[in-house]
């Protein structure tokens, strides 16, 4: 299903340097699920994006009470996909702010990535799962 919302819209860094500055980890949360936040000029595992993964973590488990229960092994299932989507969402905001050039080597070097996985996968299964 494509996002209701238009991709320039919401793919931009809005985390400003004096904000990160004057943000202390140890003291609160980077962000509230409100005023949800991501640094998408940084690493998923950067502790903006630890924090922000944390509170929609805690926001998930919360406005889904009745589906999943805050047990570890679904909060570190939360964590890990949530991890995953702001990987790719950095991966996509780094994409769109880099020159033609250089995006469409990525994207060359991508289809190799992705062809030398396909033979490998035919030489392991045959034509089967390929």
């Amino acid at each position: 299903m494509a996002s209701l919302i238009p991709e320039h819209e919401w793919l931009e860094d809005v985390i400003y340097l004096d904000e990160m500055a004057q943000w202390d980890p140890a003291d609160r949360e980077c962000c509230t699920a409100r005023h949800f936040k991501l640094h998408l000029n940084g690493t998923p595992a950067d502790l903006w994006n630890a924090s922000a993964t944390r509170v929609f973590a805690d926001d998930f488990l919360l406005t889904n009470a009745d589906l999943y229960p805050d047990v570890w092994s679904v909060r570190h299932m939360v964590l890990t996909k949530t991890r995953a989507h702001i990987k790719s969402l950095i991966k996509r905001y780094k994409l769109k702010h880099t020159t033609v050039p250089t995006r469409d080597a990525l994207k060359l070097a991508q289809n190799r990535r992705e062809r030398k996985a396909l033979v490998s996968r035919r030489q392991l299964f045959g034509n089967v799962y390929a």
